[in-house]
Order: structure tokens, then C-alpha cells, then sequence
């Protein structure tokens, strides 16, 4: 993690918030970057890792870390902080499916029409609460669709 780091502030740059988002997750925040600067700057961080040997706690030289990155920017791939967070999300997951150590742009999906039943209860809250975060229905029934799929580690990549 400490030559991770050392990388990042090398190569970062001095606007750029840099914070650990879980395990070995990390976010960055590259303020007024186009979002393809972004993009160059995280293959670059990538790259320069990619290079890096770095000791094991046991002593033991590894050539390389690798860095797979998912990269969205406001507002051309959400308004909302939670929207931001899972279209970088799913950009990471293409990442690490398509073989890891590569970083990729987030990108409008194709909403999939599908039947679903919920009580008029439920439609009647999933409604008051929509109002009152000023948000879609839809946003915080995929926001929720996320959560579950995290739960069950359904979102988890392993190698």
C-alpha cells in the first residue's frame, strides 16, 4: 500500500483527492479534468505501478502492482454522488473481467425492460422517498438492485 501511495503522489497531481474507498479500493478525484484526462492520468498511475517493484511483509521483491480503474466524471455520466460511484463502479467491474490491470470509461448502459410486482405500499414509499432526495424512482431502485447484488456478493471479482 505504501508504494501505491508513493505512486499516486507522484503522479497525481497536486489538485487531485486521493482516498481509500475499501479493501484494497481506492478513489480519486481529479478536479476540473476532463474526464479523457482522467482517464490518461489513471492508465498512467496504472503503468507507473504496473513498473514498481514493491517488498511483500515477508521480504520477497514483486515486479509490478496491478491497477485496474473505472473512470466516470460529472455531469456526463451522473449528477448525484451515488450515480458517479456506481458508473465508476461498473466501469471497474468491466475492468476486472476483461482481465484486470486496464482501466475503462464508464458509458451510458441500455436499460432492460423487466416485470416486477411491489405492493402499493411499497410503491407509495419507494414514491415519498424518491420526493424527498429529490431523485428518481428508478435511481434508488438500482441504487438498491446494487446494494443486494453487494450483499450477496454477487459484485465481488476474484481471481
Amino acid at each position: 500500500m505504501e508504494a501505491f501511495a508513493q505512486i499516486v503522489q507522484e503522479m497525481a497531481g497536486e489538485d487531485t483527492i486521493a482516498s481509500r474507498y475499501g479493501g484494497d479500493e481506492f478513489a480519486f478525484l481529479f478536479p476540473n479534468t476532463e474526464r479523457e484526462q482522467a482517464f490518461l492520468r489513471l492508465e498512467q498511475i496504472s503503468a507507473a505501478a504496473a513498473q514498481r517493484e514493491v517488498m511483500t511483509e515477508k521480504g520477497e521483491p514483486i515486479q509490478g502492482i496491478p491497477v485496474s480503474g473505472g473512470v466516470a466524471s460529472f455531469p456526463i455520466d451522473g449528477r448525484s454522488e451515488n450515480e458517479l460511484l456506481r458508473k465508476a463502479d461498473q466501469a471497474l467491474y468491466r475492468a476486472k473481467v476483461a482481465g484486470r490491470n486496464q482501466v475503462r470509461l464508464s458509458y451510458e448502459e441500455r436499460m432492460v425492460p423487466k416485470t416486477s410486482h411491489f405492493t402499493q405500499t411499497q410503491l407509495e414509499r419507494l414514491s415519498k422517498l424518491a420526493e424527498e432526495h429529490n431523485v428518481s424512482e428508478a435511481d434508488l431502485l438500482r441504487e438498491a438492485v446494487d446494494d443486494l447484488l453487494t450483499k450477496y456478493g454477487v459484485n465481488s471479482i476474484e481471481s
